[in-house]
């Protein structure tokens, strides 16, 4: 257990520790409360970072969700990266006057965790959603990601909010899944794993300012 300190702390030395620079950053501070995080530099360009929000275990809550990992801060640009609530958005503000040399914005998405997935929709297309649903059923590895999870996000809230409502219909659903089926049994390297997509799923879509522009559906773990 630990605060944001401790989660940017781990994460500057874990990720230095592979020849990663990672700086450890504090926010503005209102209220005499403030935020940690991390800005991290992958090849010629720096991006934000933050491990403590990736993390969706709260003990507050209960532990409810600890075995899901969200990315919705993994290496972003400032644009997204204060994409929060006003109550909340000085903790995704570097602090000025401890960090002078913070006048520029940092605005690089080549590592940004969705689109450097391939998971990032600035419009409709089906085709995009089939190789999203498959990307991330070919690369979950249970042993170190938690809850089966299909996330994606978007370029904003309308079109999310378009395609949230597309995917909790069921008939649209099943034949997302059925496509995604297909691609991952044509791909040769997917032939000895079988995934199956459960039926029965939970999903939503937060109405949380911060999260108008994610859409993330959990599932049970798959069979393999």
């Amino acid at each position: 257990k630990t605060v944001c300190a401790g989660y940017a702390v781990a994460m500057q030395y874990l990720l230095q520790s592979v020849g990663i620079p990672c700086g450890y950053v504090v926010s503005e501070f209102r209220a005499k409360s403030g935020h940690a995080f991390n800005v991290v530099k992958i090849g010629k360009f720096c991006y934000y970072l933050d491990a403590t929000w990736g993390d969706s275990s709260n003990t507050l809550l209960g532990d409810k969700n600890n075995d899901i990992i969200k990315y919705s801060y993994c290496c972003v640009p400032y644009s997204d990266f204060i994409l929060v609530d006003e109550a909340n958005k000085h903790n995704h503000i570097p602090n000025k006057e401890l960090y002078p040399w913070f006048k520029k914005e940092l605005q690089s998405t080549g590592y940004e965790y969705y689109r450097y997935n391939k998971a990032f929709i600035s419009r409709y297309n089906e085709d995009d959603l089939v190789s999203i649903f498959a990307g991330c059923a070919s690369r979950y590895n249970p042993k170190e990601d938690g809850r089966f999870t299909i996330s994606f996000r978007c370029s904003g809230k309308e079109l999310a909010k378009q395609l949230s409502g597309m995917i909790l219909n069921g008939s649209y659903y099943n034949r997302i899944v059925k496509k995604a089926q297909e691609t991952l049994g044509k791909n040769k390297k997917n032939k000895v794993i079988k995934v199956k997509f459960n039926k029965k799923t939970s999903g939503y879509f937060s109405k949380m300012p911060h999260f108008l522009n994610y859409f993330t559906r959990f599932f049970r773990k798959p069979a393999w």
